[in-house]
């Protein structure tokens, strides 16, 4: 197995974790926007430190304190980051069930797909297009079928 699908499905794992974790502590917790500002303070904490200790130890990073450029790019990337947890626990939380809404964060790859065709011009074969499909597809069903008095619930459960 190729390493990148091996870190995918490590990524896979930890976020679902993440999501869950999530529902259960806003189960709990006083607002959703104050447990994701604290949960993205303990990661820039952590990761801070991952720098800090990295940069000791005399590795060869890109230094972005000297390039404007790719500190503007952090920044703005910082800001969306924030913005998607939010819509993405505040999501998890009111739906009735939070793989319904991960189910539709997770087309996000089509549109990295389509990005990734414009902008790095890469190419697509007929399966995947075919994938594609059967993702909008599955993403329809569970939009259309994800209310708990849809008529679904009521004829085969």
């Amino acid at each position: 197995m190729e390493l990148w699908i091996t870190l995918s499905v490590l990524g896979l794992l930890f976020n679902s974790f993440v999501i869950v974790l999530f529902k259960y502590i806003s189960l709990s917790a006083n607002t959703i926007l104050n447990s994701i500002l604290h949960y993205n303070i303990f990661g820039g904490i952590i990761s801070l430190l991952i720098v800090l200790f990295g940069n000791m130890r005399g590795s060869k990073e890109i230094n972005f304190y000297t390039n404007r450029r790719i500190l503007y790019l952090l920044g703005g990337m910082a800001v969306l980051r924030l913005m998607f947890a939010y819509f993405k626990f505040k999501g998890a939380v009111l739906a009735p069930n939070p793989a319904y809404s991960m189910v539709i964060i997770a087309c996000s790859s089509i549109l990295v797909m389509m990005c990734s065709l414009v902008l790095f011009k890469c190419h697509i074969n007929y399966k995947t297009l075919l994938g594609v499909l059967v993702i909008l597809f599955g993403i329809f069903i569970v939009i259309r079928y994800s209310r708990e008095n849809s008529i679904f619930w009521s004829t085969y459960i």
